[in-house]
């Protein structure tokens, strides 16, 4: 669901700007929803292998399917993903380049479906 061919985050501490982090930890995403309450229904949660196996709780905006007219009057989704655009046309590589068109989707869609159940099995040391 998160993953991405240029890590975002790489591209913010070259930039300098702190505009766009594919997650946001549960103070940010609830500062964005106290500034935005309209955007709630793209929050989802984040969870990769650091959040399950270390219980971290984490957020994305998930953009896909989103509304067209959310985009054009949420200058908070606006402002992201002209960061987004700013960043992948930036990147050296074609392939990132090319994704500068779909600014507000995860380059690698990994959200198999809302009817999917998932299996984790966390790793556990016996003594």
């Amino acid at each position: 669901m998160m993953g991405s061919v240029f890590d975002l985050r790489r591209c913010t501490q070259r930039s300098g700007k702190s505009i766009f982090t594919p997650s946001m930890s549960p103070d940010e995403k609830d500062e964005l929803l106290k500034r935005n309450p309209e955007l709630s229904r793209y929050v989802r949660p984040f969870v990769g292998a650091d959040e399950f196996i270390k219980g971290k709780s984490r957020y994305c905006l998930w953009l896909e399917g989103v509304a067209p007219q959310d985009l054009i009057h949420s200058t908070e989704l606006s402002r992201r993903i002209a960061a987004v655009r700013e960043c992948r046309n930036a990147n050296p590589k074609a392939a990132t380049r090319k994704w500068a068109d779909f600014p507000m989707l995860f380059t690698e869609n990994r959200q198999l479906c809302q009817q999917t159940c998932y299996v984790l099995i966390k790793p556990t040391t016996v003594p």
